[in-house]
């Protein structure tokens, strides 16, 4: 019987959400679809081609950096993204950040890079 209403639950929840991930593989797919459940090794993902597992180490990841509402800054890896919420990725944690949190978000790139852009945008000026 508690299967039976977990099921029925898990039914309504999906039908219900409409909170779609977008994944970038390392190989260039990109695979969207609502997350169902995660492990420390798998996401599972409800897409219009069915149930489908992206192992986490194959998900093409970039650093980025978020300036949050609160004035805290967080640094990570940009996992998956949609249309309400982020995942990202930091030393300190995995973190769902909702799109409301924060004010702004960059690419990290590296202080040479930082520095051959700024060069640019002074020679444009």
């Amino acid at each position: 019987m508690k299967f039976k209403i977990f099921f029925l639950l898990l039914i309504i929840t999906l039908s219900f959400s409409n909170d779609e991930h977008s994944f970038k593989l390392k190989n260039g797919t990109k695979i969207i679809g609502n997350i169902i459940s995660e492990n420390d090794e798998v996401y599972e993902l409800d897409t219009k081609m069915g149930l489908v597992q992206i192992s986490k180490k194959d998900i093409k990841k970039f650093e980025c950096i978020f300036f949050m509402n609160d004035g805290n800054v967080l640094v990570g890896k940009k996992v998956s993204s949609s249309e309400n919420e982020i995942i990202l990725d930091t030393e300190i944690g995995v973190f769902k950040i909702s799109k409301t949190d924060y004010y702004l978000w960059l690419p990290r790139f590296s202080n040479q890079a930082y520095i051959s852009l700024m060069f640019i945008i002074a020679i444009l000026k």
